[in-house]
């Protein structure tokens, strides 16, 4: 899998949608809290007792009459807290408190699949999405879970029907276009896949990465090469620093015997990785090009 098709996360908020981190992997997310319609999922009451004592047992005063028992909203918060900085067995157990507190919770599900998903617990993290859309069958980030862990299955066609399905629940949402764009490029469907990072860009206009996968399929796989020049440009100017923007600008400026500009953008990658040879060997080639040039410069 190409590193610049590799779906990841933006940092745009959008709805009940709160973006955490950028990954370079098919992505997942916390969600803030929502308000949502009562589902009783069955589970007795002395088994949940049994549950909750189970989990707090590590705060021996927790269930005193003197200590205020913790909110599912400040579970909530501790699970996002340890998510964002990585610590994902113990987000899993607050977001497991906040199931405890409020069974029919569809966020939660979600975000305690979130986190089974990063520790590589897929078939469980495919039980939480599946619950949360019994209690939210139009839940976006649930189908886009499920996407995500087909993918890694192997099952791409069920994956791409999963983000179709986030797609079709929420439209707004740029990461879903990303990430059904990225299966139909595996599809050798480049014209549908172009035209879900357009429709990524559209709705996130700050989203290096589709800006870059968008100016891959144009440049190398439908040969739109000044679709692929204004793509690889807004990702110079998202990720300054982001040497393969540079190094792909400069290929296309190449394309159109566009040679100064090629060196100009060639020379702008040396700067921030002045060692990395295939920058080197494309100033190189920019220069030999150039009229009246290749042969006093190298």
């Amino acid at each position: 899998m190409s590193r610049q098709h590799l779906c990841c996360l933006s940092d745009r908020k959008r709805g009940f949608l709160k973006v955490q981190e950028v990954y370079l992997c098919l992505g997942l997310v916390v969600y803030d809290i929502l308000e949502l319609p009562t589902n009783p999922l069955g589970v007795r009451a002395m088994a949940k007792q049994k549950q909750l004592q189970n989990a707090t047992s590590e705060h021996g005063m927790l269930h005193s009459p003197s200590v205020p028992q913790k909110t599912k909203e400040l579970w909530f918060v501790d699970g996002e807290t340890y998510a964002k900085s990585g610590q994902y067995k113990e987000a899993l157990a607050a977001f497991k408190r906040v199931l405890l507190l409020d069974p029919n919770s569809a966020d939660a599900y979600v975000n305690k699949g979130t986190m089974l998903y990063y520790l590589k617990y897929y078939q469980e993290a495919l039980t939480d999405f599946e619950q949360a859309l019994r209690l939210q069958p139009q839940c976006g980030p649930a189908f886009y879970g499920k996407g995500c862990i087909f993918y890694q299955l192997g099952l791409r066609k069920k994956a791409f029907a999963a983000f179709e399905q986030a797609v079709h629940s929420d439209p707004t949402v740029a990461l879903f276009h990303v990430n059904k764009g990225f299966l139909l490029w595996t599809f050798r469907h480049y014209t549908d896949a172009f035209a879900a990072y357009e429709q990524a860009t559209e709705l996130d206009e700050n989203m290096a990465t589709a800006y870059m996968s968008k100016g891959n399929i144009a440049f190398y796989s439908l040969n739109w090469i000044e679709e692929a020049l204004l793509a690889y440009h807004r990702v110079t100017q998202l990720a300054p620093r982001f040497v393969s923007a540079y190094a792909a600008k400069g290929s296309v400026l190449l394309r159109l015997r566009r040679y100064q500009e090629a060196i100009d953008t060639y020379e702008q990658a040396i700067k921030i990785a002045p060692h990395d040879t295939t920058i080197q060997q494309g100033r190189t080639k920019a220069l030999a090009r150039l009229p009246h040039r290749g042969s006093s410069q190298s």
